[in-house]
Parts: C-alpha cells; structure tokens; sequence
C-alpha cells in the first residue's frame, strides 16, 4: 500500500502533485474517504502548469471515487476540476459528469442562487455523452452511445477525434487530410491534433514537424498559448536539447503568468542538461519569483510575436529557422522577457 506523505518538519518544502496522488491512494486503500479527497484537492491545487496531467489523474481520481461513494457534490466538484484543468481525463469527465446528472437529482449549481443562470440539465448531458464517445475506453464510449440514444439524440459517425485514441492511424490520415486542404484555422488545428497523436505514439521527431507547421498557421491571439514551449517539448524528448533552450527562450518572451513558470522550470531542466549549472539556478529562481507574485505583472498584455496567419512577422520564422539549425537568435530589444530580454524603459 503507498504510504502517505509526511510532511511533518517539511513546512518550506514543496510537495509534487503525484506525491500528494501516492498518499491519496494510500489513505483510500486503507478506507480513509475523507482524506483521500483532502490529498486528492490538494493535489488538483497546486500552482504548476508544467504538471497539469499529474493534476488531471487527481481530480479524475477523486471524481470516481466520490461516485463510487454515491457522494454527488463532491464528485461533481472533482470532475469539474479535471474539466477546467482542461487536460487528460477532460472526455471522461464530461462523461461521468453526465451520468450523475441523468441518474441522479443533484444539482452541479447549488452554488448559483438564480436559476434562470443555470444552464439546461438536458443539454448538460447531451454534451457530456458526446465528449465520452471521444474517450479511449471502449466501454465509455458504447455506454455514451447508448445513453445518446436514449435520450433522443443523433449518435455521430466516428470521426478524427473520436479515432485519435482508439485508432491513431486512421484519426492522422483525416488530420493529414485537413491540414492539406482546410483553411488556416482548420489546418492550424490539424496540426496541433497530429502533433499531440505523434507525441502519443512516442514519434517525436514528427511532433516537432507538426508543431512547427501549426506555429506558422497560428492567429495572433494564440501568441500566449505556450505554442513555444510544447515545442521545446518535443525537441527536448527528441533528443535536441540546444534547439529546445532557444524555442523555450521564445515560450517565455511570449508566456502569459500561467504558462510562464513552467516554461522557466523547463528551461532550467535543459540547462542541466547542457551541463549550465548556475543558469539553472536562475531559471528555478526566477520560476520561483512569478509563482509566488514577487515578480511584478507587465504593465500591459503581452503579444510580441505573430500579427496575422502566414507569418507576418518575420520573427517568428527566424526563431523557427534557428530551432532548425541549433544556433540562438539575436536578442530583439523591444520585448519583454526571457532571450529578448524585459522591456526597456
């Protein structure tokens, strides 16, 4: 049985999500609900965007086991919490989510006291049996089936994304398809989608292909997506770790606060690598100083890079080119931070 973890005399260190998820699972083989859930929430709660799949089998976990319990609410609440973290689990969630409303009478709203504020039960469920035909479980997705049936919907012809688990091979050659034929936005989306099947398949020299590719379709607005950083990602897990450093200085030039800490926790994890141990050192303080706010916010929005569809700003092929070929890119004086450098005053 896992054992739980103890914390005592540990009042300054940081405790990871998956070691809050091992004493969870401790506490719940030894039939102690309460503070599973407890471990489970802590868990889910921690401010690190790096480790958001670790967060995900949280909530995912706490949501089964409060539905196993017949404990609605709080199962809601945890599959809610996957939902919103918006990673793995986030179809099964929606799922699960479903049934509870189609076989109970809770209320996912109680926390709304007007209830012309909340949204329609039916269609609740509705869209919550579709996310589970998307789901890698086969028993899910004939469950969502059947519940869609019964509830007087259409049931849809498998598609890319309801393949993309169950059969990668077929879900890539529609995803191929639409990002040889569709317009920006679906081609753009296509890559991102083959980019996650290749990672998946453990394909990453053909990740880092696609996405390149859907960089070059983005629209302005996703400058803040943390495109850069799944990048670096995978040039990092094939095996580049040079190129990486310079495509996650360009994830911090344009992180947003939510992506920024893991992009600086990336980039010393690659210093290490690179044998730069003192940069490393002041990649993990300066990660250090954004989580915890003493890093003061930009005085306006940060969008450095993209102006529109097909790279009208030169800039970002230039970084793409240098991830190609390993060397850095010049410093552009007129960004914010990371290899740019923070604004000049």
């Amino acid at each position: 049985m896992p054992e739980t973890v103890d914390t005592s005399g540990m009042a300054s260190d940081w405790v990871s999500p998956s070691e809050w998820i091992a004493s969870a699972r401790g506490r719940q083989a030894a039939g102690d609900i309460d503070g599973a859930y407890a471990d489970y929430e802590k868990a889910w709660n921690i401010n690190t965007y790096d480790q958001s799949w670790d967060q995900s089998d949280a909530a995912h976990a706490a949501g089964l086991m409060m539905k196993q319990q017949r404990r609605w609410r709080e199962a809601l609440t945890a599959f809610d919490e996957v939902i919103s973290i918006g990673d793995k689990h986030w179809d099964e969630a929606h799922f699960h989510r479903a049934v509870i409303l189609r076989d109970t009478d809770e209320d996912p709203y109680w926390y709304l006291d007007d209830d012309s504020r909340k949204p329609d039960r039916h269609g609740e469920m509705v869209t919550g049996f579709r996310m589970g035909l998307r789901s890698s479980d086969p028993g899910v997705v004939t469950d969502a089936r059947e519940a869609l049936k019964a509830l007087g919907e259409e049931v849809p012809a498998p598609n890319a994304y309801t393949l993309a688990r169950t059969d990668p091979s077929a879900a890539a050659e529609i995803f191929s398809r639409e990002l040889e034929d569709g317009d920006p936005p679906a081609a753009r989306n296509a890559a991102w989608q083959l980019f996650a099947l290749r990672r998946y398949e453990g394909r990453h020299d053909m990740a880092v292909v696609c996405a390149r590719q859907a960089i070059r379709l983005d629209p302005p607005e996703a400058a803040t997506s943390g495109r850069f950083q799944r990048l670096a990602d995978a040039l990092y897990s094939d095996g580049s770790v040079g190129a990486a450093l310079i495509a996650i200085d360009a994830a911090i030039a344009e992180a947003n606060f939510v992506h920024e800490p893991a992009a600086w926790r990336l980039r010393a994890r690659l210093q290490e690598t690179l044998g730069q141990s003192e940069e490393a050192v002041a990649s993990r303080e300066q990660a250090s100083r954004v989580d915890d706010g003493s890093e003061p916010l930009p005085e306006e929005p940060t969008l450095p890079m993209l102006a529109s569809y097909q790279l009208a700003n030169p800039r970002v092929e230039q970084i793409l080119a240098a991830t190609e070929a390993g060397s850095p890119v010049a410093p552009n004086r007129t960004e914010r931070r990371g290899l740019f450098g923070r604004q000049r005053r």
